[in-house]
């Protein structure tokens, strides 16, 4: 299940990219539970900066990831890399 927290700032065709960005990765994690993305858009004197703050919550673990950038696939793009690599280093141990 996935839950979006602050969508209202975003324009259609953004939440649109965020949603499917978010489906698409989520089916690539291991840990299945609640994925919660956390949605922030900072205008910044006409030009608009991301930010976006992830948690998995399972019942045994835990992930978060954050990330920020001027361009919104590239802010998505590293926030579920550094996820999933999140995820690597858990079951690593």
């Amino acid at each position: 299940m996935i839950n979006f927290i602050g969508l209202k700032d975003f324009t259609q065709l953004e939440k649109n990219t965020i949603e499917e960005f978010s489906n698409k990765h989520f089916k690539k994690l291991r840990i299945k539970g609640n994925l919660i993305v956390q949605c922030k858009k900072h205008d910044l004197g006409g030009r608009v900066k991301y930010s976006f703050h992830v948690r998995v919550e399972s019942p045994d673990i835990i992930l978060n990831a954050k990330a920020s950038s001027w361009e919104l696939e590239k802010c998505l793009h590293g926030l579920f890399n550094k996820l999933l690599r999140e995820e690597e280093h858990k079951f690593k141990k």
